[in-house]
């Protein structure tokens, strides 16, 4: 009777063990273990599915995009963003004083130097758009590059998040083959500012450059 009791607890231990090991397996990562890469890319993979939905409401678009001209470009993007798998970057925000070096205004280092903190961080936020921008100017100029601005303007959108722990300001670009879907994360305080865009490929270079 000992013997069998004896084993019957031996038994019973293994078995708490084995439960205990497996509940733990079962719990979510712990903070330490955060993929902040990952929580990168998910959260802006819903944003390109967020695009690519407003880009096919037709209802949406005949509102807010009267030019044909314009809307063709919206029917290529959607059109490409359905039948290729892009190439997906994650690089670290490029900060105002990058962004002015490469467009060729670091000259206005030392003004930026002199703003207070309110307005320097309104320009360090504008970063992403001021590098998009710049893209669009030196890659496509004239009216079929106003077309293409009235086309990505009304698929902009944006959104606010919580912030994880270890957040960094960060952009995410997909690649296609005539244009980039990008993807910023930014501090807002409390929270995290996210805004995605349509831009030209020569913001990805451009991206690539400051890294």
């Amino acid at each position: 009777m000992l013997n069998t009791l004896k084993q019957l607890t031996k038994t019973t231990a293994l078995l708490l063990t084995l439960a205990i090991l497996f509940s733990l397996a079962a719990l979510p990562l712990t903070a330490g273990a955060f993929d902040l890469n990952a929580w990168y890319k998910e959260q802006a993979g819903l944003m390109l599915d967020d695009i690519q939905e407003l880009s096919k409401d037709n209802n949406y678009l005949s509102k807010t995009v009267a030019m044909p001209d314009a809307q063709n470009y919206i029917i290529q993007w959607r059109e490409t963003m359905d039948e290729k798998v892009p190439v997906t970057y994650v690089f670290k925000a490029p900060t105002l004083t990058q962004v002015l070096k490469i467009t060729g205004e670091g000259g206005l280092s030392g003004f930026i130097e002199g703003l207070g903190e309110v307005a320097r961080k309104r320009m360090e936020d504008s970063a992403v758009m001021m590098l998009a921008n710049y893209a669009g100017s030196v890659s496509s100029g004239g009216q079929n590059g106003a077309y293409a601005l009235i086309a990505g303007s009304a698929l902009n959108i944006g959104k606010m998040l919580e912030k994880p722990e270890g957040f960094e300001n960060t952009v995410v670009v997909y690649e296609y083959d005539t244009f980039v879907v990008t993807v910023s994360f930014r501090d807002g305080g409390p929270a995290v500012s996210v805004n995605a865009a349509i831009a030209l490929p020569a913001f990805l270079e451009k991206l690539q450059e400051i890294q």
